[in-house]
């Protein structure tokens, strides 16, 4: 279950998972202003992106979202970003993995908070996946000198810098970091 507790103490049910069934919330982001929440929502056959406000009222961004891919806010709050997979893959080489070809959208809200149709905005390579363990990765030493937030060992990062550059991994990577802009 997701529930967001509101400043005057009241705490608001947002998401409930059905008995028996296997659902995820993740990757949790509030606004800048603070007033919608942003978060991944898998409910064990489909993946969505979805805004909720202090009052409990939910907002699907897209349903169409690369798996297990957070999406993040613009610097101003004014609108988000997210991954959609194509498909396509870039064959690698003996040295370097294969690249999955991303859309990369974004979603503006209006001066009422209602999440406007999704716009493309570009096309991007992600490094493919693999999951690693064990101390710093390389990818979380390039995301911090970026202009990262220090996140320690975590994937599934997205982050849309105050310079206008997006920087992710996906939910399983340590191998790189991902760059738009």
């Amino acid at each position: 279950a997701l529930i967001i507790q509101r400043p005057d103490g009241e705490q608001v049910s947002v998401e409930t998972c059905p008995p028996d069934a296997y659902c995820i919330t993740q990757y949790l982001k509030w606004a800048p202003d603070g007033r919608h929440l942003l978060y991944y929502y898998y409910d064990g056959e489909n993946d969505s992106l979805r805004l909720a406000d202090p009052f409990g009222q939910i907002q699907v961004v897209t349903e169409d979202i690369a798996f297990a891919m957070p999406g993040d806010w613009s610097p101003d709050g004014q609108a988000v970003v997210f991954l959609r997979p194509t498909g396509e893959q870039i064959d690698g080489t003996e040295t370097t993995p294969p690249l999955h070809v991303h859309e990369v959208w974004t979603a503006v809200l209006d001066a009422s908070g209602t999440v406007q149709e999704p716009q493309l905005v570009g096309r991007t390579n992600r490094l493919g996946d693999g999951c690693g363990g064990g101390g710093r990765s390389a990818s979380e030493v390039l995301y911090e000198n970026e202009g990262g937030t220090a996140y320690g060992y975590l994937m599934g990062v997205m982050e849309w810098t105050a310079s206008g550059t997006l920087l992710y991994t996906n939910n399983c990577t340590n191998i790189g970091i991902n760059r738009f802009d």
